[in-house]
């Protein structure tokens, strides 16, 4: 009897051991930043990559199955789009061991001007961060918050509203949301086949068509100011953003312009 007790204990020692070597082996399998930054520790380290998220609508940006959106402003000749999320929220989120990679295929948004990653619903609030890789720097986003259940993202194209103080120059005004949450608004204007003309970042809730005087940011590069054409139909698309990167507020209406 003690002879067959030993032989199992022993099956049940090795079964054990294989277990744990497998569930350290597919831990391996998923890299953290971290070791994603010491793998590329010939490129420079870049915190320049503009990057929000929004879900938990029912409108164009999500769906059904995949309700989540991680949106970027990717470079010229950037490469090798990666997504990474904190499992344990308890840590820091400047803690770059614990962002973990989560396959995700980056899809084109705005005829590839922006790029999203859409992923399934999540029942927690977490941090997460886009990377990609550009000439000799590695590329990487300020800290999201996905706050898919606490705050989802109101569809509110009913609350711009367009004027023409001259025909081609329109004049852009939004509300903000209920609970003022807003800490800077991103808008596109794009034409009616998804070409962007012009996409620039306010902190107050109007910008005009091409005024740059309350732009702080303007992430479309141009070598001249972009005109509008008269009698011509085209998009305006707006974000409001909170601080840690959670799109509060999404609009998306279609204009005309008048004729001269």
């Amino acid at each position: 009897m003690t002879k067959i007790k030993f032989i199992v204990l022993l099956i049940i020692f090795f079964i054990s051991c294989r277990e744990e070597k497998a569930l350290t082996e597919n831990e391996n399998d998923v890299q953290s930043f971290q070791t994603y930054i010491s793998k590329t520790n010939e490129k420079h380290l870049s915190k320049n990559l503009i990057a929000c998220a929004a879900g938990g609508t029912t409108g164009s940006l999500d769906s059904a199955s995949h309700p989540i959106s991680i949106i970027f402003l990717p470079i010229t000749d950037s490469y090798d789009f990666k997504y990474f999320e904190m499992k344990n929220d308890f840590f820091p989120k400047e803690d770059f061991n614990n962002y973990f990679e989560r396959k995700a295929e980056p899809l084109p948004l705005l005829n590839g001007f922006l790029k999203r990653f859409v992923l399934t619903e999540s029942q927690k609030e977490y941090w997460c961060r886009v990377t990609y890789l550009a000439k000799d720097s590695l590329h990487y986003c300020n800290a999201i918050r996905i706050k898919y259940r606490s705050k989802p993202t109101i569809i509110a194209n009913t609350l711009v509203n367009i004027s023409y103080p001259k025909p081609l120059h329109p004049l852009f005004n939004w509300a903000a949301d209920s609970d003022g949450d807003n800490f800077i608004y991103f808008q596109v204007v794009a034409s009616e086949k998804d070409s962007v003309i012009s996409a620039t970042y306010t902190y107050e809730k109007h910008f005009q068509f091409y005024d740059l005087s309350n732009v702080v940011l303007n992430v479309h590069n141009v070598e001249s100011s972009p005109k509008l054409k008269p009698s011509t139909k085209y998009k305006f698309m707006l974000m409001g953003v909170s601080e840690d990167n959670w799109v509060n507020l999404f609009a998306e209406v279609s204009f005309r312009t008048p004729s001269k």
